[in-house]
């Protein structure tokens, strides 16, 4: 299977630059009306703007800049911990940064798939949850663990141990009801038992 290559542009910098814009993105939720979230969806797609516009926005076909060899891509199946022993496309975070050297859709790739493509580089990848106050705390702990949980399934089954240099995943929960601190401290503490970043954002329905 190929591997990234020392010159990816999925790298520990672009993640950080990641992470701010969706702290930015948070912020201005957080203090202005006109972004209104109804759905996870919603959420999703005001994040895939915010990061098209920040990460791609000078890219050009001919450019030599890291925004020339990144997309975003929103709903990219992974295959499950079997992998070639019968593995299903059932692990889907909600949002994946590649470069774009790193994925074809040639049919004769080692992980080709029935969707049409293949991923074998570094990857950035953002699972987001959009917390109301309609469930209670035992089924959003588990619900947001189960997704933390699938960024791991992620990196056991295509990254292995090499960690830091081709994986980097992100937890994103905004909400409308502010969480206790223990809960903010066990969601906290889960993530980072799990290598996952993770950003928090609350704000109060007016």
């Amino acid at each position: 299977m190929q591997v990234s290559s020392p010159s990816s542009a999925i790298n520990e910098e672009l993640f950080k630059r990641v992470i701010a814009t969706v702290n930015s993105f948070r912020d201005k939720w957080q203090n202005s009306n006109h972004i209104n979230l109804l759905t996870e969806a919603d959420m999703q797609a005001w994040m895939f703007h915010y990061l098209l516009s920040d990460l791609c926005s000078d890219a050009t076909d001919d450019a030599e800049g890291d925004a020339s060899k990144i997309c975003i891509h929103c709903c990219t199946p992974y295959l499950d911990d079997k992998l070639r022993d019968g593995g299903n496309l059932r692990k889907v975070p909600d949002i994946t940064i590649l470069d774009r050297r790193e994925y074809s859709i040639d049919p004769q790739s080692e992980l080709f798939s029935r969707k049409g493509f293949t991923v074998w580089g570094s990857a950035i990848m953002l699972e987001i949850k959009l917390h109301r106050p309609i469930y209670s705390t035992a089924a959003l702990m588990s619900n947001w663990k189960a997704d933390i949980d699938k960024l791991s399934g992620i990196r056991r089954a295509h990254f292995g141990g090499d960690l830091g240099e081709r994986f980097f995943p992100l937890f994103v929960i905004f909400s409308r009801q502010s969480l206790s601190s223990q809960e903010a401290d066990d969601i906290d503490g889960y993530a980072s038992n799990n290598d996952v970043a993770i950003v928090r954002g609350f704000k109060p329905d007016s």
